[in-house]
């Protein structure tokens, strides 16, 4: 053998060996996972079976308040007069958005930064769906409903009269 095969068989052995050393890395680092997770999940259920032996039951309240880091409201869970609701608040404390399960069927009302109902989706008076908007003084301005299987689409004026159905 000459000294370019030697130099060749050196620089293979060393290209080897780091191979060998990444893969053992990789090994390690996956066994290292494949320990916390197992962890983790024996943690998980003992933690479940830890509190159901400390009679644990179901969390029952009239409502829920969520607050951000700065102590305001901002999210609220809560059955009302009309049914459950679920209310977001901006940082203001603003009412932005709110959903609801009325008896008239499902509910969503979109507000805008003053606090003004704007959009609302839920169902109409004979129980098809329906889509309203607002202008900034509260007046409807569009509607747009199904009642007995017929669209219609409504467009008020600034003074609450019909323009166009």
């Amino acid at each position: 053998m000459n000294e370019n095969d030697n130099g060749t068989i050196e620089e293979r052995l060393a290209r080897l060996e780091r191979v060998a050393k990444r893969g053992k890395r990789v090994m390690t680092a996956v066994a290292v996972l494949v320990m916390l997770l197992i962890a983790w999940d024996v943690l998980a259920y003992t933690g479940r079976a830890w509190l159901a032996g400390l009679g644990a039951k179901d969390l029952v309240a009239r409502s829920l308040r969520i607050i951000d880091q700065r102590g305001t409201s901002r999210v609220q869970i809560a059955v009302s007069k009309y049914g459950p609701e679920v209310i977001f608040r901006d940082e203001t404390r603003k009412l932005r958005l709110a959903l609801g399960l009325h008896k008239e069927g499902p509910a969503v009302v979109l507000f805008d930064e003053k606090g003004h109902g704007r959009l609302d989706i839920g169902f109409g008076n004979e129980g098809g769906p329906a889509v309203s908007l607002f202008d900034e003084n509260r007046h409807v301005r569009l509607e747009l409903s199904v009642d007995s299987d017929i669209p219609r689409v409504y467009l008020f004026d600034e003074k609450r009269t019909p323009r166009a159905h």
